[in-house]
């Protein structure tokens, strides 16, 4: 039981602290009087040795030395601002504002740079475009190249094409324009996402005169009242009646602010698509960029009027969401800090 009694005497020491000194100096005084007895004054002061480092000591033994520096710290800095309120004010504004854009930056970079993205495995997720001289170094795919690259890869589990669209509803009584994806068979099943309600889309539900179906995002879904029965039941999109299946989890969001997917048709042949892949086990960017690069010069042979000057890049997912804005976040950051 003594370290309770320790603790205690040190929980009580900020409270009793001049009743401490002066206890302690009466105490000093005393052996330096028994000490000056034996051998004189000067002697024992020697002996003795500073009597206030010896009170400092004592203090830092009983008390709580570093919070009490703390605390005379901040009482000498509250007395210089005091008699200085302009630069007081500055410097508290200064510091107010530096912290908050650090933070608001921080926050930034965090949810851009930092954070994973919410699908599984993300560092083998892809982006596989088309080159074109006239387009860039990456442009839209067109749905003849997509099957082939289907039909041909071997260093992908799965690839599946998206094409971003907008579309007119009713939400209550109010028309509103919300962003829709058309997506192939196997789109969630690539981002290793599922539904929280309902399922995902089926093969036959891309084919032609097929029922139309559509999947909601979390968001979305709540905006039409959240209700869980809503699966199964119908929505009105521009002219078309689609049957709601499922609703994804709640923070998906991909193409980025998609509130809407229903399947792509397999009925249009130009570039308009985009394609997101998984890589298989063990296969790394360089290799699925080697074949893909490979299959493109297949197709450009076997096909030279529709697939002249035609590459086939391969992008990891995170850099292609992030591009550029990576080198401008960390300069913002940096200066923001400073």
């Amino acid at each position: 039981m003594e370290w309770l009694g320790e603790v205690w005497r040190r929980l009580l020491f900020p409270f009793r602290r001049q009743q401490f000194d002066r206890d302690l100096e009466e105490e000093m005084r005393f052996h330096l009087d028994m000490k000056a007895q034996e051998a004189g004054p000067a002697a024992a002061r020697r002996k003795f040795g500073n009597a206030a480092l010896l009170l400092e000591d004592s203090r830092e033994a009983w008390g709580w030395a570093a919070a009490q520096s703390w605390l005379d710290d901040l009482r000498y800095a509250a007395r210089v601002l005091r008699k200085n309120p302009g630069f007081a004010a500055v410097a508290v504004l200064t510091l107010a504002l530096g912290i908050g854009a650090t933070t608001a930056v921080f926050s930034v970079v965090h949810a851009v740079l930092l954070r994973p993205l919410p699908f599984r495995a993300p560092d083998r997720l892809a982006m596989v475009w088309e080159t074109q001289e006239m387009w860039g170094d990456r442009s839209v795919v067109s749905l003849g190249n997509f099957r082939e690259w289907q039909r041909q890869s071997q260093s992908f589990e799965r690839l599946a094409a998206f094409a971003g669209d907008g579309a007119r509803m009713t939400v209550g009584d109010e028309p509103v324009t919300i962003v829709a994806s058309r997506v192939s068979d196997g789109f969630f099943r690539v981002l290793g996402v599922q539904p929280a309600l309902g399922r995902a889309f089926r093969p036959e539900e891309e084919r032609p005169g097929a029922p139309k179906t559509a999947v909601l995002s979390y968001g979305f879904w709540q905006r039409l009242g959240g209700d869980p029965n809503l699966v199964g039941r119908t929505v009105q999109l521009d002219r078309d009646v689609l049957t709601v299946v499922g609703v994804m989890p709640k923070g998906f969001a991909f193409p980025a602010e998609s509130e809407l997917w229903f399947p792509l048709p397999d009925s249009r042949t130009d570039h308009y698509l985009r394609v997101v892949g998984r890589l298989k086990a063990g296969v790394s960017m360089p290799q699925a960029h080697s074949e893909m690069q490979t299959i493109a010069a297949r197709l450009r042979q076997a096909n030279p009027a529709e697939n002249s000057g035609i590459g086939a890049p391969v992008v990891p997912l995170p850099e292609q969401i992030v591009g550029e804005a990576r080198r401008a976040l960390m300069v913002l950051m940096g200066a923001v800090a400073c």
